[in-house]
């Protein structure tokens, strides 16, 4: 297939080379997934829902606090994969040493905002119990303390994108993504508070620090040093890189306002019916990320108008429709009877409607993921920052009004229609880019539509039996039409080696 010859030229490597990187990506995805799995049930009992509920906000603020590095963590990635194909090692040293800076810099000023108000977040925003507001005073202050190992990660973590260090980089991830769930599991075992809880889990960021720092140091050459920042490498990366900052930075404000505000409008033991399965079906996004990862570095300064570029999309998008729709899927058929069979059924009663909702929003944000890695690679994130700018303050509106009004279902589709109307808008504007015709955007629709209808009917009252009927009717008349009529032969074969890590 002549298309699948040019996006190997294009990605710049083999499709084995992708596959492998892919592999690895979605490796470092799935051990956590599955320790979570294990460890959250375990975690309800030891804690308590209430407890619990905060643990989940928790890991929001540790897990995520990346979105407050301004998105220099992306744009460092860009500018060191742009410098390494032009093989200018010192130049790539040198952007790596300035983001590093301004990354550690926001760090400590963000962990010191953080502190101080940590009494006011709890006893002000969260509806806590009295008993437990010390407790959970001291787990800010001990998740703000967090905040500069985390955004330094991120930095070591974009050097080693870079250099497509992936197999290196996940088993970092996979080490961090077990202990994040392990550590606290052991811990509350014999210490069941919020501050003995978190501190474990701060520990296990401590450490992971220290180990991307090693990777880093043995892989890119790079060695933290506190140093006055190239003036050249901060021009490129807060100006050139500016409107990817906007991006980067508001993006993930926009996939997390939703947690962070919604524990100041529900008690946060009813917030654990959200945060649930919202991070079931985050740690579920492991194709669309694993792919648009490992594709990153080599699309960087791919012209926005060439073949290259919407070749790329074509075969990402493709890829990604394929291998979520059945875990999609999967979600809406059995979402009361897995929440059920894994949590209890208090768990499943106030989580199972927000898991089906939820499902679909996650999948149009999935397909979203392609499109927004050309736009982002190609250096010209401007539109996607513009846009996120409007959806921020319209979202919060439409979130607390809803979040009010209905509590979580009304929180879940807020988000859903959020992701819905995003994965649109970027749809739009990676289409606009690369100035194709509307008419090539038949065929991608048709198939969108048709997944829909099949997760509609999908969401209706069934029993076990009956779903598990639905979904061997659905996925074989879905995998047969695709296999057939939506995939090449490059990509089918992208897809036999998703799961397959070779050295």
């Amino acid at each position: 297939m002549a298309v699948a010859d040019s996006v190997t030229a294009a990605s710049g490597r083999s499709f084995g080379s992708l596959a492998r990187n892919t592999g690895w990506n979605v490796l470092g995805q799935v051990l956590p997934a599955l320790v979570a799995i294990a460890a959250i049930p375990v975690l309800i009992r030891q804690l308590g829902i209430e407890r619990f509920g905060f643990l989940s906000l928790a890991w929001v603020i540790v897990g995520y606090a990346s979105l407050f590095d301004l998105g220099l963590g992306r744009a460092l990635t860009r500018s060191v994969s742009s410098r390494l194909a032009n093989k200018d090692l010192p130049g790539a040293t040198t952007a790596i040493e300035t983001g590093m800076i301004f990354l550690a810099t926001l760090g400590v000023a963000v962990a010191l905002v953080l502190a101080m108000l940590s009494t006011t977040i709890v006893e002000g925003l969260l509806h806590l119990s009295p008993a437990l507001h010390a407790e959970a005073i001291a787990a800010m202050l001990l998740l703000s303390a967090s905040v500069p190992f985390v955004l330094t990660t991120s930095g070591y973590a974009g050097a080693l994108s870079a250099f497509e260090r992936f197999k290196e980089l996940n088993l970092l991830r996979i080490g961090l993504g077990l202990f994040s769930f392990a550590a606290p599991l052991l811990v509350s075992l014999r210490y069941p508070s919020l501050d003995c809880v978190v501190g474990s889990i701060v520990a296990v960021r401590i450490a992971a620090n220290w180990g991307h720092s090693r990777a880093c140091a043995r892989f890119c050459g790079y060695t933290f040093r506190i140093r006055r920042p190239d003036p050249r490498h901060s021009r490129e990366l807060l100006s050139v890189g500016g409107w990817m900052s906007v991006s980067n930075l508001v993006g993930p404000l926009l996939s997390y306002l939703d947690r962070l505000a919604l524990a100041a409008i529900v008690p946060v033991k009813v917030l654990a019916f959200y945060t649930t399965p919202y991070d079931l079906l985050a740690r579920a996004m492991i194709v669309p990320y694993a792919v648009t990862a490992s594709l990153f570095p080599s699309s960087a300064g791919v012209t926005s108008r060439s073949d290259e570029a919407w070749m790329i999309l074509k075969r990402s998008t493709s890829v990604v429709f394929v291998a979520m729709f059945p875990v999609i899927l999967g979600f809406v058929l059995f979402a009361e009877h897995g929440l059920r069979l894994w949590l209890g059924a208090e768990i499943a009663e106030g989580s199972a409607p927000v898991l089906q909702i939820l499902a679909l929003g996650f999948f149009c944000n999935a397909l979203a993921q392609p499109p927004a890695m050309v736009i982002q690679a190609n250096g010209q994130p401007k539109s996607m920052a513009i846009l996120h700018m409007i959806e921020l303050p319209a979202f919060a509106l439409v979130f607390w009004a809803l979040a009010s009004r209905y509590g979580v279902i009304g929180a879940a589709i807020a988000a859903t229609s959020r992701l819905a109307i995003d994965a649109a808008a970027v749809y739009v504007l990676a289409w606009k880019q690369m100035g194709r015709r509307a008419a090539l955007t038949a065929a991608p629709i048709g198939w969108f539509v048709a997944a829909l209808l099949l997760l509609a009917a999908a969401a209706l009252p069934m029993t076990a039996a009956q779903g598990l009927g639905f979904a061997l009717l659905a996925l074989s008349a879905f995998g047969a039409s695709a296999w057939r009529y939506l995939l090449g032969a490059a990509e089918r074969r992208v897809l036999r080696e998703l799961w397959t890590v070779r050295k």
